[in-house]
């Protein structure tokens, strides 16, 4: 049900956009479609399939030098609201594996370990995706007043 929510939801949206967005806004919602009638034994194999055609359809599109992607503010917006949301989830579910367990200084020291790991790979994967190179300095690693922005 969720599935057919989001087609109907993108295709009405997909008619107030420019030309030049509709055929992939069509492609979307066919494939938002398609997931809402598979069979529920076979869902998880055709979202397998589909995850490895876009991880290859990915880096085949960022390997080029063509400009394949069109990046729009709707879309930068996009990554910005997929972030907080992958950012919240990891303090979400820290905070869920913490309800069912005792409250003794061990499983809270884990727990925040594990939001410092979590927060720590999205910090490093942006560093990846901002080109930064690493800077040797103590207090830059610390985040300390000698970072600067770029």
């Amino acid at each position: 049900m969720l599935f057919a929510v989001l087609a109907l939801v993108w295709g009405l949206a997909g008619h107030g956009t420019s030309t030049q967005y509709r055929r992939s806004t069509r492609v979307f919602v066919a494939g938002t479609a398609a997931c809402a009638v598979l069979p529920a034994d076979g869902r998880l194999t055709v979202w397998l399939l589909l995850d490895l055609v876009c991880l290859v359809g990915s880096s085949v599109m960022f390997g080029t030098a063509a400009p394949v992607l069109t990046v729009t503010p709707a879309l930068s917006e996009c990554f910005g609201l997929f972030t907080i949301i992958v950012l919240g989830e990891t303090v979400l579910g820290m905070v869920d594996g913490l309800a069912h367990m005792p409250a003794d200084a061990l499983t809270i020291a884990v727990g925040l370990a594990a939001v410092v790991i979590g927060l720590g790979a999205w910090w490093t994967y942006f560093d990846f995706v901002g080109h930064r190179p690493p800077r040797p300095s103590l207090a830059a690693a610390a985040g300390g007043s000698s970072v600067i922005c770029r």
